[in-house]
């Protein structure tokens, strides 16, 4: 009966340990995701703004 209980408890543990590894990788992946399209994106912020700008000072915008 206590190596029944002793065997639950560490499956148990093996599966939370599973769950925790996974979502470490989702997180990673997720923060690659994030930086790559920071690297992608932010060069050609300042082009959008220039392009953009003359719009919103634009009284007729609003």
């Amino acid at each position: 009966m206590l190596q029944q209980q002793l065997d639950q408890e560490q499956a148990t543990r093996d599966i939370v340990k599973k769950i925790d590894e996974d979502t470490k990788n989702v997180f990673e992946i997720f923060t690659n995701i994030v930086k790559s399209t920071q690297e992608l994106f932010i060069p050609y912020l300042g082009e959008l703004v220039a392009h953009i700008w003359p719009t919103l000072k634009s009284p007729v915008a609003f």
